[in-house]
């Protein structure tokens, strides 16, 4: 055991590294790597921590910290790694659904509108416009489905990916009106 840390140091890291909060987790195992800790219990807690812990930050810090002790980290906790591959199945489902659904929605206003844009009458607005909701109610379908079904992480995934996407819509209408502002500023009559 190093010197410097005594049975009360001790006690508080192991306190650190149980916590529920993971920015806690994450400062402990940084601070034991800094500090050469050998203590049993904290070995313990690092390789509990490298294993199921779900916070990737703190998981990468406790790794680096049993690799710096020249100690093997474990395998990730199997239901862990399980969750971690349904949520990235959950965004790339997400956005897989919608692009295909775009695709879809564009070949057939192609085939309603491909002679002129009256041409569709009442029934093709009609087909148009429910095929327009559409999308919206696949999605919350399938987040319902997969939360019901016992697979959460595909539905958060899903939200996820609704949630990037929703992100990266606001960042692009931000650059486009100021685009128009700085166009519209330096417009010269």
């Amino acid at each position: 055991m190093n010197p410097d840390i005594n049975t009360l140091g001790i006690e508080e890291l192991l306190a650190d590294l149980q916590s529920d909060d993971a920015s806690r987790r994450k400062k402990a195992a940084k601070s034991l790597r800094e500090q050469k800790v050998t203590d049993e219990r904290i070995i313990d807690a690092l390789k509990a921590i490298a294993s199921r812990e779900p916070n990737n930050s703190a998981r990468k810090e406790a790794i680096a910290t049993l690799t710096s002790m020249g100690i093997e980290p474990p395998p990730m906790d199997p239901e862990l790694a399980k969750n971690r591959k349904q949520f990235r199945q959950g965004v790339l489902l997400f956005f897989g659904l919608n692009v295909l659904w775009f695709v879809i929605y564009i070949a057939v206003l192609a085939v309603f509108y491909q002679n002129s844009f009256n041409a569709t009458g009442s029934i093709g607005n009609i087909l148009i416009t429910i095929f327009g909701f559409l999308p919206y109610v696949l999605n919350i379908g399938f987040i319902i489905f997969f939360a019901v079904t016992k697979r959460g992480q595909i539905a958060l995934g899903m939200l996820a990916g609704f949630g990037i996407l929703l992100a990266a819509v606001i960042c692009l209408g931000v650059i486009f009106t100021v685009a128009c502002f700085v166009m519209l500023g330096s417009y010269q009559p």
